[in-house]
């Protein structure tokens, strides 16, 4: 529970915490290649959104079986019906090095924006026995963070299928980066991202024969790619003088340039955004999938004969029924299919509510069911006071499914994300708020100008976030009552976790410390911080330095941070991030019940904020737009 005040000007003034709550009805070439494939760098924007916590579930085991059920969500415009597909979703390492926690979250962190893009391109899902212009080779291209493990697992997917149809397809890897404006770049992976983006340029634009080997070398050992890169490019001839030259020198910062400008023309940021013939690529990363979505657009390859007309039951689709694959990747595969029942939705919502648009999920459930009747009551007639006193949900809108969900197919796939409220199945808020703007608590007194940030303090995103903040706090000053806030599990036994390990529960614990006891400076220790972190420091060995740069006592701050008190603070962030189901970091809470997320940048971050204040001073200000992460993201 922390307020920002200032130390060069005036700060949002302190108040109490967002806690007040009250009960009420809210109104990837070989040397035997006879053609060269082209390609180029560039980016590309595929973003990611976020998971509220359940309490310790990416801790549990049992957890796998959501993670599997929530990545079909994400994938293949959300078809269930393809179990090959992998989840679309962006890659962050630092989740990755944390056991089942990473997997959990990771699953669950696609931004909305992929899911609604997703959604809009599913009528353009890749046509069955189409040809367009046969005398061109097929398009396939694939916009990737070079150190991303998705990324890679595409590229290994895509690699074999078009060495074995050379002659007709053209396959562009592209990568995905940010320009800093300074002749830099940043990469969501660090630095030695960056690094290896500029060298798979260099040899691309100077050995692009040899570029798809060199690929299937490196991705072996990908995260080492600084150690490994020169032995995969001796092996198949090319220089590595010339290359480092190239990565170091103009050439590679001016081809990252060209990259870095073309990812903002076409919006990719989420790592694997795939395109084949312009068209979103939404089926499976394996290489029988890629060689089944190029020999559908060019048939006419010899190496196409032997296809099967279905391997998976994602091949097989047809509206308002499913498909099942049968004899699948046989002469004999063929795809049968059974129509669906209809599913009833009934959504309770709050006509008030600008952030709590259901449109999107709406189309999403269209998916996922296939055939569905939705109707909307909202919260102020009789039928809505009703529903919200037998329901008592904490969050709006609420999707409850009547008794006909029980006989769609996907049901049993998904019983766990249902509660039975008397006649209904209520969907896990958990899983609506993903998908809602701006979806409002019920019960909770309103805050008026309040403005409360929920954040992992080693969190990319939750750093951006805060990072973002400097500015919006800057411009409103004492109009906004600003507050941060920590998310971790307290294990009970006087130890935390967190999703990026013990550094960050210890830097946790320190900048809660920081709030306590340096109310004009914290959030200025917490900024110096940001750029230790960003510059890849370790937390525990620059925290003094900031201490001492922002004025804050050492031996204070010690004595807190390693002691029952810290503990006692952060327990008490634990509580009310609890109490809220909030999970995900960034998340911000507006006047105490409208909730966004991501680390938007500041104007969008000041637009939720004076959506529900539209009467503050300065809400007409125009502050940055741009963020150097992807906006959606969370951790």
């Amino acid at each position: 529970m922390a307020e920002k005040k200032a130390k060069k000007q005036a700060r949002p003034k302190k108040t109490a915490a967002a806690n007040t709550k009250k009960k009420t009805v809210p109104p990837k070439k070989t040397d035997a290649a006879k053609k060269t494939i082209k390609k180029e760098t560039i980016v590309k924007k595929n973003p990611a959104a976020s998971l509220q916590k359940y309490k310790n579930t990416w801790m549990l085991s049992t957890a796998v079986l959501a993670i599997l059920l929530i990545a079909s969500l994400f994938t293949g415009g959300f078809d269930f019906r393809n179990k090959d597909q992998n989840t679309e979703i962006d890659c962050i390492d630092t989740l990755l090095d944390s056991a089942i926690a990473s997997e959990t979250k990771t699953a669950l962190s696609t931004a909305k924006d992929e899911l609604i893009s997703a959604l809009e391109a599913e009528k353009e899902v890749m046509p069955t026995n189409t040809v367009d212009d046969s005398d061109k080779p097929v398009t396939l291209d694939m916009y990737i963070m070079s150190q991303c493990p998705y990324g890679v697992q595409a590229e290994d997917g895509a690699i074999p299928a078009v060495k074995r149809l050379i002659d007709s397809v053209d396959y562009n890897i592209y990568f995905i980066v940010n320009e800093n404006g300074d002749g830099t770049f940043s990469s969501l992976h660090g630095q030695p991202e960056v690094d290896e983006n500029l060298r798979q340029i260099c040899i691309d634009k100077k050995y692009p024969d040899q570029f798809l080997d060199y690929l299937t070398c490196l991705n072996k050992n990908y995260r080492n790619a600084e150690s490994a890169w020169k032995a995969c490019a001796s092996a198949y001839g090319i220089d590595t003088d010339e290359i480092s030259a190239c990565q170091t020198g103009d050439e590679g910062k001016s081809l990252l340039s060209e990259s870095a400008k073309k990812a903002k023309s076409v919006g990719a940021s989420g790592s694997p955004t795939i395109y084949i013939n312009d068209r979103p690529y939404q089926q499976g990363r394996d290489t029988q999938s890629f060689t089944r979505a190029i020999c559908q657009l060019a048939p006419e390859n010899p190496a196409c004969d032997s296809m099967p007309a279905c391997s998976t039951d994602a091949d097989c689709i047809k509206t308002g029924f499913i498909g099942t694959c049968v004899d699948a990747d046989t002469e004999n595969a063929k795809c049968e299919y059974t129509q669906l029942p209809v599913v009833n939705i009934k959504i309770l919502n709050d006509e008030t509510c600008d952030g709590c648009d259901t449109t999107a999920f709406n189309s999403i459930n269209e998916q996922i069911f296939i055939n569905t009747e939705i109707t909307t009551v909202d919260v102020s007639t009789d039928e809505g006071k009703a529903l919200l006193e037998e329901i008592d949900p904490q969050l709006i809108p609420v999707y409850l499914f009547d008794e006909t969900v029980l006989e769609s197919s996907e049901y049993a796939r998904l019983a766990q994300f249902f509660t039975k409220k008397g006649e209904y199945y209520m969907l896990s808020s958990d899983i609506v708020s993903q998908y809602i703007s701006s979806p409002k608590l019920v019960g909770r007194d309103t805050i008026a100008n309040k403005l409360d940030l929920f954040v992992m303090s080693e969190c990319p995103y939750g750093v951006q976030a805060v990072n973002n903040m400097e500015e919006v706090i800057d411009t409103f000053g004492d109009t906004m009552d600003f507050s941060i806030h920590f998310i971790a599990t307290d294990n009970g036994d006087g130890t935390f976790s967190s999703l990026h390990g013990q550094k960050e529960v210890n830097e946790n614990i320190r900048q809660v410390c920081a709030i306590k006891y340096a109310e004009d400076t914290y959030f200025d220790y917490i900024l110096c911080q940001n750029k230790n972190y960003e510059a890849g420091q370790d937390l525990d060995t620059t925290w003094e330095a900031c201490a001492t740069e922002t004025s804050i006592d050492i031996e204070t701050m010690d004595t807190c941070s390693n002691g029952d008190e810290g503990k006692e603070l952060l327990r008490a962030n634990i509580a009310l991030t609890d109490e809220l189901g909030i999970g995900s970091s960034p998340t911000f809470l507006v006047n105490n019940q409208v909730k966004f997320g991501g680390a938007l940048p500041a104007d969008e971050i000041k637009t939720n904020f004076c959506a529900e204040n539209p009467d503050t001073k300065d809400c007409d200000a125009t502050l940055s737009t741009n963020t150097n992460i992807t906006p959606s993201g969370t951790c």
